[in-house]
């Protein structure tokens, strides 16, 4: 490596390691860390700790599942590899604005070396859409089994959820869906006005066919890690609520988890009244039961 290069690269590390240092201040400015580790001394550390255990497992299933459509469209990534991406982009996703931010941090560090683009974006693309569609399908099993009162918006934010997934994950693997939208495309981006988007169409709609011909045991197993997922995370988000001694049900966890992940701009996690055992109103509840990210 010439020296040139080897001074570019320290000047990145530094730059880096500049912004870890910045973020870490900001945070430990807003967050009241005395009140953080007031509440930890009194959480049952046994609780938590399996809870800790419970999340590392849901980053691995998620891993998994991602490398398995990356390795579909040739990229070619080790899990460790994956591990260390997913773990950074969680803490990108601590002070960045949204989850989609979380995403396109994600794509970049995927994309930079390969210039994979379209095909890294619709690998990441169909691993969140299925979670999606997991995720809405437990939230209405358990919003079905409870069925608390005055919670029509919440029953149908979940169905337009799963609707929404549903359709969005056929219109990508199954092909004459896939087709029909592709050949909608081409005609609309024929004319004049969209042309320059074309050449980007073409290419992410390749990649999207590709998916075509993955095999149905792949599709099965990919779901199955989502829900793997999705329920590993749920009971550590509970062990850490009855850690504090919260006493709550697990059936609102899920169907709060769904609706807050769905982020329907009609309705919001902390919105949601939510109740303890003892039927009396908790809002806050809502607040530690956080969305969902890969």
């Amino acid at each position: 490596m010439s020296k040139k290069n080897k001074t570019k690269n320290t000047l990145v590390f530094l730059i880096k390691i500049s912004i870890a240092i910045g973020i870490l201040i900001y945070l430990f400015k807003k967050i009241p860390i005395s009140e953080v580790f007031s509440a930890l001394s009194q959480a049952k550390i046994a609780y938590v700790s399996v809870a800790l255990l419970l999340q590392f497992s849901m980053r691995f299933f998620s891993t998994i599942q991602l490398r398995l459509l990356l390795k579909h469209q040739n990229i070619n990534f080790t899990i460790l590899e994956l591990v260390k991406i997913n773990f950074v982009v969680q803490f990108y996703s601590l002070f960045l604005p949204s989850e989609l931010s979380g995403g396109l941090v994600k794509w970049h560090k995927l994309s930079r070396d390969n210039n994979m683009r379209s095909q890294t974006f619709i690998s990441i693309a169909l691993s969140r859409i299925i979670n999606v569609l997991c995720l809405a399908v437990l939230g209405i099993i358990f919003f079905w089994i409870e069925l608390p009162l005055g919670s029509l918006a919440i029953g149908l934010c979940l169905l337009t959820g799963l609707l929404i997934s549903t359709l969005t994950y056929l219109s990508i693997i199954n092909e004459p869906i896939s087709n029909f939208l592709e050949n909608l495309s081409a005609k609309l981006f024929s004319l004049n006005l969209l042309s320059f988007l074309k050449q980007k169409s073409d290419n992410l709609w390749s990649s999207i066919r590709r998916f075509h011909s993955l095999p149905l045991c792949t599709l099965n197993f990919t779901l199955f890690l989502s829900l793997l997922f999705h329920l590993f995370g749920i009971t550590s988000i509970y062990l850490i609520i009855q850690s504090l001694g919260i006493k709550i049900s697990i059936l609102p966890i899920v169907w709060i988890r769904a609706v807050a992940d769905l982020r329907n701009p009609c309705l919001s996690a902390s919105s949601i009244d939510t109740r303890d055992t003892s039927g009396k109103s908790n809002p806050s509840l809502s607040k530690l039961i956080p969305t969902t990210t890969s």
